[in-house]
């Protein structure tokens, strides 16, 4: 997960808001998917939300143990489905009561900041405060599993983008080092 997470880390780095937010919302599918357990991918989504990010956005009053959630696993995964699959901030486009409805995103300023007007609810966060909530709730969950056999064999096998040559399969290497393009001086 690490190469992952790193790359969201560049993003954040290089201010590719966009990038950051994409790598911050697929995260949580990685690590769940990691997991290997048989549920659905948004069952699983949003379990490992709840278990690892929902605190984050949770506010508890003074003799209140549930607190108040106001960004649920359900709105991340709703959140996660709008931005990937349409650039979309529109999480739920019906007005109902008690549903988080959109999220805006700045690249500074105020974090966690949910508001109601006519029965539309809002959430605004900052990109990187909100990635590196994610950063923090995947580095918690890399410790835990870190003595699950199954979970570490799974990251194993995740994606590698190589640098160096490397053997696609018995008998294929592809050769890198020797094919860089420089960089391109038009962009």
């Amino acid at each position: 997960m690490q190469p992952f997470v790193d790359a969201l880390k560049a993003a954040l780095e290089a201010q590719n808001w966009y990038a950051a937010l994409l790598t911050a919302l697929t995260l949580p599918d990685m690590c769940a998917a990691a997991e290997g357990l048989r549920e659905g991918n948004g069952e699983r989504y949003r379990r490992w939300c709840n278990t690892y990010l929902v605190a984050k956005y949770t506010v508890h009053a003074p003799n209140d143990p549930v607190g108040c959630v106001f960004l649920s696993g359900d709105d991340i995964w709703k959140l996660r489905n709008a931005v990937l699959h349409e650039g979309s901030d529109q999480v739920r486009r019906d007005a109902v009561a008690d549903v988080l409805h959109r999220v805006g995103f700045s690249s500074a300023g105020a974090h966690k900041n949910r508001i109601q007007v006519n029965g539309v609810t809002a959430l605004n966060l900052t990109v990187p405060g909100f990635c590196h909530d994610v950063i923090a709730a995947v580095e918690r969950w890399q410790f835990i599993v870190s003595d699950n056999a199954i979970v570490q064999e799974n990251i194993a096998t995740r994606l590698t983008v190589h640098t160096e040559d490397y053997d696609l399969m018995p008998g294929v290497r592809i050769g890198v080092t020797g094919n860089r393009r420089p960089p391109r001086s038009d962009v």
